[in-house]
């Protein structure tokens, strides 16, 4: 099974179908490059399905799990997990990309800016309406889904409204789009939403030629080819779910995030557009935050759960430090 990190739940029909399936063959093998996208609790499926973990779901959570919360139905923490990392270990060879390509370096940069008055007005107004209504929205199915509009506001305030249009990252973005097309370099530029790119891309295609690849372009194989293969195009933007994964795009050496995705798995899927075989020098990855918002929150909630990867996947923190369990179970300190 390819991908395996994309059947994470147990209880949906895909995960049905293929724990029932897993039973049926003599050999099982799993492909990712992501084994957990969000949390510990990811690993359950893929364990399962392998013959490595024997318990139900209920019984797997309970042992690796802290619940509390609302009818202490929510996970708050987690705990054993040097034991999940060994059962992980046992089951499971990891080759990562130092291990098998002599690559360039990939250069991080997070760039806070300051947003102007009216787009900070917009934004404390949205705001304010989530605070006035947090326990229905704490409530709800996907509470996360109620947070899209504030990320909007710190994107373009157009999207949220008919008065007033500014952003304070599209100027950023634009200023460092220049300066890499003036050096005869290439860019690719993310966000998560089609409103936010199809805004800025007719801003920036005003100037320059560019490729565009959202889940509303049908062309996307000629708005690639147009990227890879004509000299004149030097920038590519799209959403990180159409353009993030499944192209190679190594004509670029910078990446603009507009804003991040929820998890850290699907940022390094969209980076790796341009950083695989064929990558020929350094890649800038920047991260365009404003300052004092809900920007900085998910950078933290990004940070935690790539942590939270790289100890119990590839160990490169010891899960027995006192300081690394803090940062896991609350997110708090620095690793």
């Amino acid at each position: 099974m390819d991908e395996c990190h994309k059947v994470k739940n147990q209880g949906s029909q895909q995960g049905k179908a293929i724990l029932a399936l897993s039973k049926l063959v003599g050999y099982f093998y799993e492909l990712t490059g992501t084994i957990i996208m969000n949390k510990p609790i990811d690993l359950y499926v893929p364990l399962k399905c392998v013959g490595k973990e024997q318990a139900n779901f209920t019984q797997f959570k309970n042992r690796y799990c802290v619940m509390g919360g609302y009818g202490n139905y929510q996970i708050v923490g987690y705990k054993n997990l040097s034991e999940l990392q060994k059962k992980l270990m046992d089951v499971s060879k990891r080759l990562t990309k130092e291990d098998v390509l002599d690559l360039p370096p990939k250069i991080h940069l997070d760039e806070y800016v300051d947003m102007g008055q009216k787009q900070k007005k917009i934004y404390n107004e949205v705001y304010n309406s989530i605070m006035e209504d947090i326990d229905n929205i704490s409530l709800s199915v996907d509470p996360l889904s109620k947070l899209i509009r504030l990320r909007q506001a710190t994107a373009t305030t157009d999207i949220l409204s008919s008065t007033v249009n500014e952003s304070v990252k599209f100027d950023r973005a634009e200023e460092l789009i220049e300066e890499i097309v003036d050096k005869g370099e290439s860019v690719i530029v993310y966000s998560n939403w089609t409103e936010v790119i199809n805004r800025f891309y007719s801003i920036i295609s005003a100037k320059y030629k560019t490729a565009l690849v959202t889940g509303k372009v049908k062309d996307t194989d000629g708005q690639i080819k147009k990227f890879k293969n004509n000299d004149e195009y030097r920038v590519i933007m799209g959403t990180t779910g159409a353009l993030g994964t499944g192209y190679t795009l190594t004509k670029a050496h910078t990446i603009i995030f507009l804003d991040e995705p929820w998890t850290k798995a699907v940022k390094d899927q969209a980076e790796d557009r341009a950083y695989r075989i064929g990558t020929t020098s350094s890649v800038n990855i920047i991260t365009l935050m404003c300052k004092n918002t809900i920007d900085e929150h998910i950078h933290k909630v990004v940070k935690l759960k790539g942590a939270m990867s790289d100890t119990i996947v590839d160990k490169k923190y010891d899960i027995n430090d006192r300081k690394v369990l803090e940062y896991l179970l609350t997110g708090e300190g620095e690793i």
